[in-house]
């Protein structure tokens, strides 16, 4: 058996600023981001992690070089788990109470990249991560549709609820491709992080 853990970017500016983007380059980490991202490392450091994945987004790529520094551990850059693509919708602000039903909406018109698409990409590469304990540094939605589908919640509205905070963890055991979540969107605080993974050391 062996343990994957999902965690979502740190703040970035365009959380601050409520923008949807998949731009690579574009929307660094708040200084808040980077301190969230300090603490989801410094609470790991107890675990042996074989291998660091990382969307290839700035947002992500920041975050997984302060857990990179803080494991010792080598980063690969994964097209797979880079930010949903928005279509004519990237970096327009949508307010924070309305982006679920937007994307929905959006998703539904083949405007935005649909739920099945961002599983399927996410599902690839986790299946492929064989015997390793591994850090999957991502996107809230792709943590959020991976999850959806192991509970058997088949589309992005049946997944509503599911809620991944900026530099929180989520953690899913897996034993021969048998998949079983172990917790879900932990927040970046040391407490809470040391007491989820005390026994993750297997």
């Amino acid at each position: 058996m062996n343990f994957i853990l999902l965690i979502r970017h740190g703040e970035s500016e365009s959380n601050v600023k409520h923008l949807i983007s998949h731009d690579v380059e574009s929307y660094p980490l708040t200084e808040k981001g980077v301190e969230q991202s300090r603490i989801i490392a410094d609470g790991l450091k107890k675990l042996k992690i074989d291998v660091i994945y990382s969307s290839p987004v700035l947002r992500c790529r920041q975050t997984a070089q302060i857990i990179s520094e803080s494991l010792k551990c080598h980063i690969i850059y994964d097209e797979r788990v880079k930010e949903r693509f928005f279509g004519k919708f990237n970096n327009k602000r949508i307010d924070p109470l309305d982006w679920k039903t937007f994307l929905v909406d959006e998703a539904s018109k083949k405007c935005v990249e649909g739920w099945d698409e961002i599983y399927l990409r996410i599902y690839d590469l986790i299946k492929n991560v064989k015997g390793k304990n591994a850090v999957i540094v991502t996107h809230y939605d792709l943590i959020r549709a991976f999850i959806a589908k192991q509970f058997g919640l088949e589309d992005e509205l049946s997944a509503w609820g599911i809620v991944i905070p900026n530099a929180s963890l989520t953690i899913v055991l897996n034993k021969n491709e048998s998949y079983k979540v172990k917790a879900i969107g932990i927040p970046p605080v040391e407490e809470l992080i040391s007491k989820i993974i005390q026994d993750l050391n297997i």
